[in-house]
């Protein structure tokens, strides 16, 4: 063919178009002559590296099914990709040969596609592999399966002209990737593959054999009477894995969980291997067989140190029982009890279900084949059931019919909200909300409204209102009970209101008074002449003013006075000679000035002396006329006279008087103390108090100046005279 090509090509365009229109029409075998693929350095070891060309071995055809190839494929983020050429001789007891062209592939199994995956084809020099990178890490196993029916025979033939051969065979791919990727639970190791099964007795296999030649031995035709055996390398629908679980200690000391924490079910598909015998050998071999238990699990478990996988050996080769007895036809019947609460509240019995003696029934496959019997409507109302067991929990089909029924029991329960308030049944009965659901909306107390208990303060629900009614918050009566808590108010007058008075009137008012007088005012006032205003007085004469004063005389003024003198005035002086000034003096000469002296001349001056004559000055003296007065002016500090009115700053207003005045509550006032009837001065004991002189001057200071001044008259005289003298 490319001699051809090459000598097509040194005739111009002419021949390439004449190339190109033989391609077209050229069949897949002879265009896959240019597809020349080559294996990757990332296989580690070529499928079929054992039968390489150069090694002069053959593939050895058995019973129409070649011998199994191996190889390894190591993928990283350098290294996504690789492919592999898997290219032999095969020998068979007709025919020997090189393989024309694979008439099927297929990638029949792939144990963790998310670690990688594989795409298999047909090419003249071999059948070959092509591999993806996953986002997985890890490893997985991939199976390829392939069919050839003709080949290029080089021996071993019949006649010249033979091409047939016909048969199966499997490439079995380790292939890891060692990329990112998520990776695996810590310490878990990823599942078991056929080449963690013993290669002893075909490489591993699953016996088939009759219940009536136990003894038979499946690997030889002159033995294997009534039997058979699988090769499970050869057959990767006969058997699956189970995921990695933790060792339960199943094992004892064999495989403590110590050495060999994880374990894995190797699961033997027993009706395809009795079909597969069946197809093969039941009409040279005893006929159709049959399971002997139906459902009987074959499998064998695995254990890993986390590293490597072991396998207990006694335990294969696996064997399928069966029996050359066709079982009898039966029927049977399954049972659904359902229970709310305990109580039973449906009974449903379905239809006769076909079945053979000797039949398993399974409870739990009855259960996950139908999930739908959970749900139940009862009342108009569907409930969620959960299944909770049956009896038996396996059924085994017997030739009476009237005793092939399982029952599968279904429960469900319903919870009870119930408002109580807290009191013992004072506030309110209990108020219960049944027959609900978990995850139902949590009933509202009277509707949302809120309790209501006299003298109390509603605080909330103990425990905290759940939005969802919770099977956590139920009881062993599957009751959720929500208790009012509740504050006591300090109110003693029952008047309904959330503050904390002492209010004995029962006005309805907010406040904390000591309201007496039942006013209906707001403020706290010791007002015990019912005049209704609002201020805090001691007003004993109902005058009806606003300030608190002790006025006594009824003058309606709004000052505090003890003016008994009924002058109508606005000051507070003890003013007994009715002389209507504004000052508090003890003037009793009613000499009408503004000071306060004891002047009993009524000479009306505004000093401060110390004179005994009656001259009525100002000035701060031991004087005994009692006038109080104890400023004494600096000598060049002239004294300011007494202001007619007060001067207040021109910028700054002064407010208005108050009209009352609010006292403290509970503090009483003073009552006015009345005007004394003399006044007297209380001297202290212990200051002994300066005499007092005499009117008039009687001092020797006047003498003593006027000696000092002669005398210095005379001094100056006699100075003038001697200086006269001298002068001359």
């Amino acid at each position: 063919m490319k001699k051809f090509i090459r000598k097509l090509l040194k005739h111009g365009l002419a021949a390439l178009v004449a190339l190109t229109m033989c391609l077209g029409m050229a069949p897949t075998d002879a265009w896959a002559a240019e597809d020349t693929p080559v294996k990757t350095d990332n296989v580690i070891q070529t499928a079929y590296s054992q039968f390489n060309p150069n090694t002069n071995l053959n593939n050895t055809v058995y019973v129409g099914v070649a011998e199994n190839g191996y190889g390894t494929v190591v993928l990283d983020d350098e290294h996504p990709t690789a492919t592999d050429v898997a290219f032999c001789k095969y020998w068979g007891a007709h025919i020997s040969g090189w393989p024309n062209g694979f008439q099927t592939i297929e990638v029949e199994q792939n144990t963790n596609p998310s670690v990688a995956t594989a795409v298999a084809r047909s090419t003249e020099n071999g059948l070959v592999v092509d591999f993806q990178k996953g986002a997985g890490t890890g490893t997985t196993t991939i199976v390829v399966a392939f069919t050839i029916t003709t080949l290029r025979p080089t021996e071993n033939i019949a006649s010249d002209d033979q091409t047939y051969a016909g048969f199966i065979g499997y490439l079995y791919y380790t292939v890891t990737n060692n990329g990112s990727g998520s990776g695996s639970e810590s310490g878990k190791p990823q599942k078991p593959t056929i080449y963690d099964l013993p290669t002893k007795n075909q490489n591993g296999c699953v016996y088939v054999k009759c219940v009536t030649y136990p003894n038979a031995n499946p690997l030889y035709n002159s033995t294997a009477t009534h039997a058979g055996f699988i090769v499970l390398r050869n057959n990767v629908n006969a058997w699956s894995f189970g995921e990695v679980y933790e060792n339960d200690g199943r094992f004892g000391n064999i495989a403590p969980a110590s050495k060999y924490p994880w374990l894995c079910d190797l699961t033997i598909d027993s009706e395809y291997c009795l079909d597969l015998w069946n197809n093969n050998y039941a009409s040279t071999k005893g006929g159709t067989h049959y399971l002997r238990d139906n459902d009987a699990v074959v499998k064998a478990t695995l254990v890993s140190d986390g590293n490597e996988w072991y396998c207990f050996k006694e335990e294969f080769p696996l064997t399928v029982w069966t029996t050359h007895e066709a079982p009898a036809a039966t029927t049977y019947k399954v049972v659904r009890e359902y229970y709310i609460n305990g109580q039973k509240v449906a009974n449903r019995t379905g239809g006769d279900q076909k079945g053979t003696v000797g039949d398993t029934i399974s409870a739990a496959e009855l259960v996950e084949a139908n999930p739908n019997w959970s749900n139940y409507t009862i009342n108009d109302v569907e409930y969620v059931f959960a299944y909770k067991g049956a009896e038996p929990t396996t059924l085994i089909l017997g030739a009476t019919v009237a005793s092939n029924v399982i029952t599968l029991r279904y429960e469900t329960e319903t919870y009870t909200v119930i408002y109580r308030d807290g009191a013992n049944g004072e506030v309110f009965g209990d108020e219960s909300h049944g027959m609900l659901k978990e995850g139902d909306n949590t009933p509202e107390f009277n509707n949302g409204k809120e309790p209501y208990r006299t003298g109390f303060t509603f605080m909330g629900w103990a425990p905290t209102v759940n939005e969802k009614v919770s099977a956590d918050d139920a009881n062993e009566k599957n009751e959720i009970i929500y208790v009012a808590t509740w504050m006591k108010n300090t109110d003693t007058d029952d008047d309904a209101d959330t503050d904390d008075d002492s209010d004995s009137d029962a006005d309805s008012d907010s406040d904390a008074d000591s309201d007496s007088d039942a006013d209906s005012d707001s403020d706290a006032d010791s007002d015990s002449d019912a005049d209704s205003d609002s201020d805090a007085d001691s007003d004993s004469d109902a005058d009806s003013d606003s300030d608190a004063d002790s006025d006594s005389d009824a003058d309606s003024d709004s000052d505090a006075d003890s003016d008994s003198d009924a002058d109508s005035d606005s000051d507070a002086d003890s003013d007994s000679d009715a002389d209507s000034d504004s000052d508090a003096d003890s003037d009793s000469d009613a000499d009408s000035d503004s000071d306060a002296d004891s002047d009993s001349d009524a000479d009306s001056d505004s000093d401060a002396d110390s004179d005994s004559d009656a001259d009525s000055d100002s000035d701060a003296d031991s004087d005994s006329d009692a006038d109080s007065d104890i400023v004494i002016p600096e000598p060049d500090v002239p004294l300011a006279g007494s202001p007619n009115e007060e001067i207040v700053e021109s910028d700054v207003s002064l407010p208005d008087a108050p009209e009352e005045v609010i006292l403290e509550p509970g503090v009483p006032l003073a009552d006015a103390p009345e005007a004394p009837e003399e006044t007297e001065e209380i001297l202290d004991e212990e200051v002994p108090m300066a005499d007092v002189p005499k009117t008039g001057d009687e001092s020797l200071i006047w003498a003593i100046l006027a000696l000092v001044s002669g005398m210095g008259l005379v001094g100056l005289a006699m100075d003038e005279k001697k200086r006269g003298t001298i002068s001359k």
